[in-house]
């Protein structure tokens, strides 16, 4: 195990407890509110039991991973604090909570759904998030943008594609997956005939169960950096060309951080998805803001873009690098999120897919517009002699299937060979996950076969540490793996000994 990631463990699980905070007034009618003191730098949040479900007060990103470490069902009930930024952190970040409970609980097919509890603005700002976030722009936003015909009737085909449908075949609409709750003039939800939430001034909330009733206190609080808990920076250097992983795993993975890259070319960073409590990963690299102020955003699903309002509140106004149409979609949940129009906030850096355009210094980059729920993009980055590494992002990539696919109408010639781009880099970091929406493991062991004598194999992202076969044929990154493709020299080498032992 790494340095980074022993020490990043044992700051999570010294961490990992449950504590009882407080009662309500009657000692023989009391329910605990239980405070959650989660792992990583997930913040802590109130969570009340009740005869009507778990209730969770706020949603910080990552929480659905903390349930999971600790073997417990995942809330079904949230209320959100009002404002949701706290700490530069959206504590109304309900993405996941959804996927697991609609998808891997199987809730959706049983026409079951989660409840979500806010002010009648907070529930019209939350459909707008889910909106981009489930699936995707919808033609109003594409057209009124300007967006080519045929490049919105693309987004919208393959959206449609990816669209979880009925048995009979129409895609489930948002309140399939989600129940929203309004709290009504007097500021009370009711959950059920006995069970209601009363919101209060200054954060506070009270929760009646029949006969019980159990104060609540909203606190958004935020982990701090432990002691012990740092990266020896005199043994981390920048090459001139090369990767550093922070994350390497997916949204589901309870023991990995989301996929979260830098790329680095001269000395300066590319954060590729910034990752969820983005400062204090960097602050545990002995990176500063500073020196990573390109940002490559490849879309905006939660466990790929959770750090990116805080990285862009940090200070240092960073320059934004995706396709107009993921732009856009930032800028509309931002907004949703925050309420504040971010488009001042960045320095927005257009990437027409399929067109190389030069990075900084001699560096060539180049996106493709990947198959994904919703819209999405990898990355191609070249040096000024020639080494290359393509950074897939979120993507299906199965091209047996691409075949059945052009005769459907549901791609073109040109589109599948969109899809072929980067697999002839040197170096290839490829996502692996679960069909329809990620690649399986196959074709990307048959595409790793391939691959021309002197390239070296694909290495897996967006997936959890393997276990049993196919353990040796790709390798998974890790987090704090470096990859060095240039040290001032013209012949890229993969460096493998910055992975420092435990001892």
């Amino acid at each position: 195990m790494g340095l980074y990631v022993q020490a990043l463990f044992k700051y999570l699980t010294n961490t990992c407890i449950l504590v009882l905070l407080m009662s309500c007034d009657h000692a023989n009618t009391s329910k605990e509110q239980v405070t959650l003191a989660l792992p990583t730098i997930v913040p802590k949040v109130p969570v009340v039991e009740s005869s009507a479900g778990k209730i969770q007060f706020g949603s910080p990103p990552e929480i659905a991973k903390e349930w999971m470490r600790q073997k417990e069902d995942v809330p079904t009930i949230y209320v959100l604090p009002d404002p949701m930024l706290r700490d530069k952190v959206n504590f109304g970040d309900i993405e996941f909570p959804i996927y697991w409970n609609s998808f891997v609980k199987g809730w959706l097919k049983k026409g079951k759904c989660i409840t979500l509890i806010g002010s009648f603005q907070q529930i019209e700002n939350t459909k707008k998030i889910l909106q981009e976030t489930i699936f995707g722009p919808t033609r109003f936003h594409l057209e009124q943008a300007g967006h080519p015909q045929d490049e919105v009737e693309r987004v919208l085909r393959e959206s449609y594609h990816f669209a979880v449908k009925d048995p009979k075949g129409i895609p489930y609409p948002l309140e399939a997956f989600i129940r929203f709750l309004p709290f009504d003039e007097t500021g009370t939800a009711y959950m059920s005939e006995d069970v209601s939430i009363h919101a209060r001034k200054n954060d506070q909330f009270l929760v009646r169960d029949g006969g019980k009733e159990t104060k609540v206190q909203f606190q958004a609080l935020l982990a701090e950096k432990s002691k012990d808990y740092h990266f020896p920076t005199e043994l981390f250097t920048r090459p001139y060309f090369g990767m550093t992983h922070i994350g390497t795993s997916s949204g589901f993975d309870p023991y990995g951080l989301t996929s979260c890259s830098i790329i680095w070319v001269n000395n300066k960073g590319l954060l590729i998805d910034p990752l969820a409590y983005i400062g204090l990963h960097l602050e545990v690299l002995g990176i500063q803001p500073g020196d990573v102020p390109d940002v490559f955003l490849t879309h905006i699903h939660g466990d790929h873009d959770a750090g990116l309002i805080e990285y862009i509140l940090l200070g240092q106004k960073i320059r934004l690098y995706t396709t107009r149409i993921i732009y856009e979609s930032f800028l509309r949940k931002a907004k949703a999120i925050t309420g504040q129009d971010f488009d001042d906030l960045v320095d927005f850096v257009e990437l027409a897919p399929n067109e190389k355009r030069e990075y900084r210094e001699g560096f060539m980059i180049t996106a493709r517009n990947n198959f994904h729920s919703i819209p999405t993009i990898g990355l191609l980055i070249e040096s000024p002699s020639g080494t290359s590494c393509f950074y897939s992002g979120d993507t299906y990539f199965v091209p047996k299937d691409f075949e059945e696919y052009e005769k459907s109408g549901l791609m073109t010639k040109q589109r599948i060979q969109e899809l072929m781009m980067g697999f002839d880099a040197d170096y290839v970091f490829h996502e692996g996950g679960i069909a329809p929406i990620h690649t399986p493991l196959e074709p990307l062991i048959k595409a790793s076969r391939q691959r021309t004598s002197g390239k070296n194999s694909i290495v897996l992202v967006h997936k959890s540490q393997p276990k049993g076969r196919n353990k040796e044929e790709l390798k998974v990154a890790s987090s704090g793996e470096q990859f060095v493709f240039e040290e001032h020299k013209k012949d890229p080498i993969l460096q493998s000994d910055y992975q420092l032992n435990d001892h």
